[in-house]
């Protein structure tokens, strides 16, 4: 009994401390977003107040008390909030102490997380995801899994979707030869800040507009730092069993293709997004138990061709009416079990991809490339997920699968014809690509303002995307842009393009089924054994019978012969005993007649 009411006890303590740090929670939440516009509001008055002076002025504006009492005396609570919002790591550290004792059985989300990224170090990571989810909370919307904002390892989203804003990253393109000697004069219409994620965009000698994103990628960035930033998080997710999409945009010749479709050939260090996502697949999936397909088309002249076989030049697009999930059913699909084999891929889809010399670009694509990957994983069950012990009620479970699909799209440049000088089909093309980059344009308008009514329906691009913005994808989005002041007009709409995107919000939804088609053949492999096993059962009672029989008919036969054996010599010794009885009653019956003659 004492011990049971110690339990109790320990167990009330421990739901009353929940209940504080919750509160707890709330209540930092609250200074942190206080704190945060104080700061906001100092910065845009031009203040030049340092840090303390800010701190200091944060302080009076919510009448706090001091932050340190003279003596032993305990700090108000208010003034502890305080310092946890200035000092997070202390809070931290305070909590993973409070928390390293307890089991895994009752812990919250936010303890779990608190626990490991203070293990790993990643105190800020950790402080980012922390103050997002309470904002959701009291938005009364639902915490977005860590990373689920900011492109990490997706977490299980179920049905109901996890909230997961469309990343932009910007890339600049370094000088070319041409410009190297027109703009040698003139700076370029853009300065980076890739350490606070900023973009100045220079509008005159005197004036600039600065512009934040989740990546800036300077001219000297590598192709691995684009993907690890911009691809890999879509890709780990794509493996989670999540659609993914990569995205690049921006003015014809500004690296979008270099940045996507690079094959790497000469130089393995150029490889680009397309063939460093699918060494990551490869290296993570297992082709025993999984499949990869892939398939590429092109979206020309409002027409869906396929890459891989230019015959099939007309390609239906399907939407599906329940889930709104977009298909192209009629594209050629082929199974990838090796790098080399996808190489190859993609060395005949490029093959195959429509390309004109214009003005500003040389080898300029006059469409839109578009490769699928479709990743199909199976889950391995867990022990005592089935009720009971029976090996038929196990058998009976079907396998769970996760269909996660890939899709990056390198879009044809937008251009301005006066500058690209392109004439006769050239412009046709180019008309038809600045059309279909326009209803992209819209419809993200309309998505970023919330719009009741968003027209994907006007062009087939806009209906190959629809799950890509606003849907249920996770969306990375690279924008192009160029060094040279003469192209400010085209980077300006790009960097808009891409500010506007990072306002479309995705619900990320996990595909998880059971695999019914599985189970089926399963289901017939045991059958086949079951039959089997009856019949090597079967055959083995028969064989088990003609051998009984024959050596009963072995025994029968020995016991038959001993038995006449037996009987010859009982004959024998009867015959011997009879032959002796008459020389005996001979000799008697020979004795009495010399006795009669005698006397």
């Amino acid at each position: 009994m004492r011990l049971h009411k110690m339990l109790e006890t320990e167990t009330q303590q421990k739901e009353k401390l929940e209940e504080e740090i919750a509160t707890l929670h709330t209540q930092l939440l609250q200074l942190s977003l206080t704190a945060d516009e104080t700061r906001q509001n100092l910065e845009r008055h031009g203040s030049q107040k340092t840090s303390g002076g800010a701190l200091d002025s944060f302080m009076s504006q919510l009448k706090l008390p001091q932050l340190q009492d003279p003596g032993n005396a305990e700090k108000p609570p208010v003034a502890k909030l305080f310092e946890q919002v200035v000092c997070p790591e202390k809070l931290i550290s305070e909590k993973r102490k409070e928390f390293s004792g307890e089991s895994n059985r009752g812990k919250t989300e936010e303890k779990k997380l608190l626990c490991s990224f203070t293990r790993e170090g990643n105190v800020n990571e950790f402080r980012n995801w922390f103050c997002e989810s309470q904002k959701r909370r009291c938005f009364g919307k639902q915490p977005a899994a860590l990373g689920a904002g900011s492109g990490s390892k997706a977490g299980n989203g179920g049905d109901a979707g996890v909230p997961g804003r469309v990343r932009v990253a910007v890339r600049l393109r370094p000088r070319n030869g041409e410009e190297m000697i027109a703009d040698a004069d003139f700076a370029d219409c853009v300065e980076l800040q890739p350490e606070v994620k900023r973009l100045k965009l220079r509008k005159n000698n005197w004036d600039t507009d600065t512009f934040e994103f989740d990546e800036v990628l300077t001219e000297y960035a590598s192709q691995k730092r684009v993907y690890e930033v911009v691809a890999k998080p879509v890709v780990e997710g794509v493996l989670d069993g999540y659609n993914g999409t990569i995205m690049a945009y921006g003015q014809t010749g500004t690296g979008k293709t270099y940045t996507l479709g690079q094959l790497g050939e000469e130089d393995v260090a150029d490889r680009g997004i397309m063939v460093r996502a699918m060494e990551d697949i490869l290296a993570q999936v297992s082709l025993e138990t999984d499949s990869i397909s892939v398939s590429y088309l092109q979206l020309y002249m409002e027409t869906v061709q396929d890459l891989l076989d230019p015959a099939n030049d007309n390609i239906a697009i399907v939407e599906d009416p329940k889930s709104g999930d977009v298909s192209v059913p009629g594209a050629t699909l082929v199974e990838i079990r090796d790098q080399h084999s996808f190489l190859e891929l993609l060395q005949l889809g490029e093959a195959h991809r429509f390309a004109a010399n214009t003005k500003l670009n040389t080898e300029s694509s006059r469409s839109h490339a578009i490769l699928m990957v479709h990743v199909r994983r199976s889950l391995k069950t867990r022990d005592g997920e089935s009720n009971g012990n029976s090996h038929m009620t196990k058998s009976l479970k079907p396998p769970l699968v996760r269909k996660g699909k890939l899709v990056v799209v390198d879009l044809a440049g937008s251009e301005r014809i006066s500058k690209s000088g392109s004439e006769g089909h050239t412009l046709e093309e180019a008309k038809s690509i600045n059309l279909s980059l326009s209803a992209l344009g819209k419809c993200i308008n309309a998505l970023a303002e919330n719009s009741s009514h968003v027209p994907f329906r006007d062009s087939k691009l806009t209906r190959l995307l629809r799950d890509s913005f606003g849907g249920t994808a996770r969306t990375s989005l690279v924008i192009t842009i160029g060094p040279s002041p003469r192209h400010r007009g085209e980077t300006t709409s790009t960097i808009m393009f891409g500010q506007r995107a990072m306002r479309v919000e995705n619900m990320v939804k996990l595909k998880e089924e059971f695999d019914y088609k599985s189970l089926s053949k399963r289901l017939e492999v045991q059958l086949d054994s079951l039959i089997e096993e009856n019949e090597r059962q079967q055959k083995a009672f028969v064989d088990e019978i003609e051998r009984i029989t024959v050596e009963a008919h072995n025994q029968i036969s020995e016991a038959e012969k001993r038995y006449a054996n037996a009987l010859e010599e009982e004959k024998l010794r009867y015959q011997n005993d009879y032959v002796e009885s008459i020389k005996k009653l001979e000799e008697n019956w020979s004795k009495n007649q010399k006795k009669l003659a005698a006397e």
